[in-house]
């Protein structure tokens, strides 16, 4: 009886974590879904401190840079880099190679792949 009721208590004990932990990584992915207006604000922040050596060397004159900023701003949103060589959307969580003499930006998988066809 003793035995029963003490490994009912160990199991109640290891569900009641697990729905815990249930609870906590369901809440805090549903918090980055709705973080749109903080994601923003990371971005203009990250941007903001991007720009803040160019515009200290230009005397504080940022409007040179402003079709800059914008590209670059661009460019954060989702969807908005391509592949060159599979022309799909490049993810945020994806690593990536960027060619020092065009710029563009590769999925690693794709130029390793185009490397090895040509060699």
């Amino acid at each position: 009886e003793e035995n029963s009721k003490k490994k009912f208590e160990e199991i109640h004990k290891a569900n009641q974590a697990a729905v815990k932990k249930l609870a906590v990584d369901h809440y805090s992915s549903s918090e980055d879904e709705d973080g749109d207006e903080d994601a923003e604000g990371k971005q203009k922040k990250i941007l903001d401190l991007t720009f803040t050596s160019y515009t200290s060397q230009t005397d504080g004159d940022a409007s040179e840079l402003v079709r800059t900023r914008q590209y670059v701003s661009e460019a954060f949103q989702t969807g908005a880099v391509t592949c060159s060589i599979c022309i799909a959307s490049v993810k945020r969580n994806q690593a990536v190679w960027s060619c020092s003499g065009c710029f563009c930006i590769f999925h690693i998988p794709c130029i390793q792949k185009a490397k090895d066809s040509l060699f």
